[in-house]
């Protein structure tokens, strides 16, 4: 089984993340975390494009992570097969949200989904979307703050992240994935606010989660 957790920077996905392994391994259930982008030297151009050192469309960095989740695919399958729950910090429903910034018309918009669609047909598919999505300006305020300790990256600035947040937000974008992908995958919504800890929004998630799991 594949989880996905979704959403834009700031949101608290990667840290959600983190909390349902811990969660998992106090259990003794065998689980494997996926990057969004592998350590290959596709990954590694991701990262170069990332930083803004090389410019590419949002259309073109899709192909990208396209090429890399395609590569990783036997071992991810592997993994899957003998038991191991895969945890992925952003899959295919990142490239929907990501993958069509630039469009600026619904036709447009449209004709970019339908393209995603067709070149991710064949990636490994989420059992579970975890969606963590944020206020706009909560995720600027968080993103702000971790600017002096990493690098910041190019999506990470307070206009793309509005758009972000409300891509996330669009309760179109969910189903139009779901159609193109042709898949039946469960997807979990959750809203970080300024009263959740992360554990607190743990707590949310693992609520919903462990019975799709079918664990404790």
């Amino acid at each position: 089984m594949m989880i996905a957790f979704e959403g834009p920077d700031g949101s608290g996905k990667t840290t959600q993340l983190r909390l349902v392994a811990d969660r998992l391994l106090s259990m003794g259930a065998s689980y494997a975390t996926v990057p969004g982008c592998s350590s290959s030297p596709i990954g590694r151009y991701i990262r170069e494009c990332l930083s803004g050192r090389v410019h590419t469309s949002p259309q073109e960095m899709q192909a990208l992570y396209t090429a890399d989740r395609m590569a990783r695919d036997e071992e991810l399958r592997s993994e899957s097969a003998i038991g191991s729950v895969l945890l992925a910090d952003r899959w295919t429903l990142s490239a929907y949200v990501y993958g069509s910034l630039d469009c600026d018309t619904l036709a447009t918009k449209n004709e970019r989904l339908q393209w995603l669609a067709k070149i991710n047909e064949s990636v490994i598919r989420p059992s579970v979307y975890v969606v963590v999505n944020v206020e706009p300006e909560i995720a600027i305020e968080r993103v702000a703050k971790r600017v002096g300790k990493q690098p910041i990256e190019i999506y990470e600035n307070a206009e793309t992240l509005r758009r972000i947040c409300a891509s996330y937000r669009d309760r179109s974008i969910v189903p139009a994935a779901l159609r193109w992908f042709g898949a039946r995958p469960h997807v979990l919504m959750f809203e970080s606010t300024r009263e959740h800890t992360p554990e607190s929004m743990h707590e949310e998630v693992w609520r919903q989660l462990a019975p799709i799991l079918a664990i404790g």
